[in-house]
């Protein structure tokens, strides 16, 4: 993964692999709770560069303005936009949204 000032344009999203019968064993195996479920999908080491890399583009932008955002926050959004997704509204900001 690398970080960039500005955003990358033109970039696709690659389909996903399929997932075997191994791996949905494994990934059931250890999920316990939901926040186990999260950090099968958001480690806690990404979540650090997430909220450090955020902090530093929201105060070049924003500066004085700028909120600092937490593991929490970020964890909001994140499952918010699982929300969305479950719920169909993949196309809504995720401000209209809380």
């Amino acid at each position: 993964m690398t970080w960039s000032l500005s955003p990358y344009i033109n970039q696709g999203w690659k389909a996903a692999e399929r997932v075997t019968s191994g791996s949905r064993r494994h990934a059931d195996a250890l999920a316990k709770d939901i926040a186990s479920i999260f950090h099968m999908f958001i480690t806690p080491a990404f979540e650090r560069i997430l909220l450090e890399m955020t902090g530093l583009e929201g105060s070049r932008k924003n500066g004085d303005n700028w909120k600092r955002k937490d593991e929490i926050d970020l964890r909001a959004n994140v499952e918010l936009l699982m929300l969305a997704d479950v719920y169909g509204r993949q196309d809504e900001a995720i401000c209209s949204l809380w």
